[in-house]
């Protein structure tokens, strides 16, 4: 499996896909089958979980880990930025509105 790197300027790799698509996906298949769960069919839902694993969200999961994975693994964003004060928030603030002006 490859995974494409966004953040090298440089790759020309193509994409097949979007970590947002697979979650979609994920979350309408997930999301029928408790639709059917709550109407009182909990052996349909449970079939349906199954097939749409097997056969369709299943592979998204798969690739949004690897995705996920490997973002993980290959980049190092360092710790996260520290939180603005109530001043710098202000400030900030203050420059957004003088430049509406």
């Amino acid at each position: 499996m490859q995974i494409f790197d966004a953040y090298d300027r440089l790759d020309r790799g193509s994409t097949v896909g979007l970590l947002c698509v697979d979650f979609a996906d994920i979350y309408v298949d997930v999301a029928e089958g408790l639709r059917i769960w709550d109407a009182g069919d909990r052996a349909d839902a449970v079939y349906q979980w199954r097939w749409s694993a097997k056969h369709h969200w299943g592979g998204h999961a798969v690739a949004a880990i690897a995705a996920l994975h490997w973002l993980r693994e290959n980049h190092d964003y360092g710790p996260p930025p520290p939180m603005p004060s109530d001043k710098t928030r202000k400030l900030a603030a203050t420059v957004t509105r003088s430049r509406k002006v």
